[in-house]
């Protein structure tokens, strides 16, 4: 079939200054070669009554300060709130400024301005400024106009962005992007993405808000370009639940009030006093609980605990058997370098566990040495993002000599790379991230292959299955559980590493994915675990990693 030409684009912005999150991701979107901007338009000066009351004022007034503080104390790099100028894009397009029709809380456009529209021929009409739009002007492009919502709609509607998710105490922050209707909020949701709320800081929140939307506009361009528009929609109403209620109170930043204001202030900064506090006096340590049986263990109680000397931890266990013995191959980290390597542990059938010994240690950080087995091969494929690239390895003398066979990728930071044979193909399930600023915790790419050594690994085209923290990051290899196929994900929405939750995976197929969340592993079964992010089951081996804390002054 043959490809449609790229895509033209006009952008409603507030000035020919725009946010640096705005500019890297327009700059994607015409690197991709998938759209072209045609038109900028700017807002106009328009008469407004911005008479407020003097509690909203004050209240507006103390939430800007204390919103400035919290962006110069955590202050982010790359900053997505610094600006931009427009002309910096390559590329010539016209800048124009439309003065709107104002009501109290929307803006539409004249006749004549729509006619002006309607000469670029538009196919998208990006929203990234102005306010709540009205009228005609939804309907100039071909197909629609689109907006992010910096939230999740189904919760919290309004802004500003981060505040409310602070505010109530959820662990999940959200950001929406929509064909944008007469109905507020009720339009096509064309991509949602989910990642941690950080409790300290709602300018590190909305920071990673503003870096997952660089990412999401570009990718529905290419998808809109590449499926066309019935394909593209259709795809779009099945993801998204055909019956939705908002039940929440419509939250802005005029309508909080001063108490609310002071809650939020008070709730940063003893959350900010007590994260610097504990993090001067104690060291994250992964350790490993294991069982062995009959069967998969389940009763998380009854697991043993191998846990390290204090000048290093253990996490990721992977493991191969052979005989009567389980190597569990493991993230070795090494507080003295701030760096992870890769090494082994025997456990013997009785549950005896054996000395560790280093097999990889390069210049780089290693962890998540993902194993398999091949025509009378072992293979690694360790996690190493410091030196973006997916790198095999192929064992020439078990369990401790490895040779470096090929990188499935280059010029790629992805982490926890999981291979899985299925029905003629190989998968491969990895996260990554594609803009600088972004995290690795939040989106799950899937590509196949005709064999593990392919160099053609060719990505899922629904690009990203997975676009969750709470599990999108592989933790541990596929299993196949009672006929189903189950995928173990890492939940970090409470925080790196929280909690284990398994994904029963209903379709995998060069056209489709879908799972469902099937069961959890949460670290509730020892007061002193705080998190487990790596589950693994072989013959009768039961094995997960668990974070604890020691004090700085224990660790030798």
């Amino acid at each position: 079939m043959q490809t449609a030409p790229p895509l033209r684009i006009a952008i409603l912005i507030n000035s020919p200054r725009i946010l640096e999150w705005q500019f890297q991701m327009l700059k994607k979107i015409q690197d991709s070669g998938n759209a072209e901007i045609v038109l900028a338009v700017t807002r106009g000066e328009t008469l407004q009554n911005d008479a407020v009351p003097v509690a909203s004022a004050l209240a507006t007034s103390l939430f800007n300060r204390y919103s400035q503080w919290d962006r110069r104390k955590f202050k982010l790099k790359p900053d997505p709130y610094a600006q931009s100028a427009l002309d910096k894009l390559e590329g010539s397009f016209p800048v124009v400024s439309m003065t709107p029709v104002t009501t109290l809380w929307s803006d539409s456009l004249s006749d004549k301005d729509l006619s002006t529209l309607r000469e670029h021929n538009v196919d998208v009409i990006v929203r990234l400024g102005w306010r709540i739009l009205k009228g005609e002007m939804l309907n100039v492009p071909r197909y629609g106009v689109w907006s992010f919502h910096h939230g999740d709609n189904q919760i919290n509607r309004g802004g500003p962005p981060g505040m409310w998710e602070h505010y109530f105490g959820q662990q999940c922050a959200g950001v929406t992007l929509q064909v944008l209707s007469e109905n507020l909020d009720n339009g096509t949701v064309l991509d949602r993405s989910f990642t941690a709320t950080d409790r300290s800081s709602v300018s590190k929140t909305r920071g990673k808000l503003y870096w997952r939307s660089v990412d999401m506009l570009p990718r529905k361009l290419s998808e809109l370009r590449h499926l066309g528009f019935d394909t593209f929609m259709e795809r779009a109403r099945d993801a998204s639940p055909s019956l939705g209620f908002y039940s929440q109170p419509l939250l802005t930043e005029k309508k909080m009030s001063l108490k609310q204001v002071l809650s939020h202030v008070g709730r940063g900064i003893y959350t900010y006093i007590k994260n610097v506090t504990f993090s001067r006096r104690f060291e994250e340590k992964w350790i490993l609980y294991f069982k062995i049986g009959e069967q998969m263990s389940t009763s998380l109680w009854q697991f043993t605990k191998i846990e390290s000397p204090n000048d290093r931890y253990w996490a990721d266990p992977h493991v191969i058997k052979r005989d009567d013995t389980y190597y569990v191959f493991v993230e070795e980290f090494m507080y003295d370098t701030r760096r992870g390597r890769i090494a082994v542990i025997p456990v013997t059938e009785d549950g005896t566990v054996g000395e560790a010994q280093t097999v990889l240690a390069p210049d780089y950080h290693l962890s998540y040495p993902f194993m398999f087995e091949h025509d009378g091969q072992t293979y690694m494929i360790p996690e190493s993002g410091e030196n973006r690239s997916v790198d095999l390895y192929k064992c020439v003398r078990f369990p401790d000599q490895w040779e470096h066979v090929k990188s499935l990728m280059n010029n790629v930071y992805a982490v926890d790379t999981t291979l899985y044979e299925h029905e003629g193909r190989w998968w491969m399930f990895t996260n990554r991230c594609d803009t600088e600023g972004g995290t690795t915790h939040d989106e799950l790419h899937v590509y196949s292959a005709g064999h593990f050594m392919d160099d053609d690994w060719t990505a899922h085209p629904q690009g990203v299955v997975v676009s969750d923290v709470r599990c999108a990051r592989p933790a541990g290899a596929l299993f196949e559980h009672d006929g189903k196929l189950i995928r173990p994900a890492q939940d970090s929405s409470v925080d790196y590493g929280y909690a284990v939750q398994f994904q029963e995976i209903t379709e995998l197929n060069a056209e489709r994915y879908q799972e469902t969340v099937s069961a959890r592993i949460t670290p509730d079964w020892n007061e002193r675990i705080k998190g487990v992010h790596t589950f693994n089951y072989v013959d009768g081996m039961t094995i997960v990693d668990a974070k604890t804390f020691i004090k700085k002054s224990d660790v030798q």
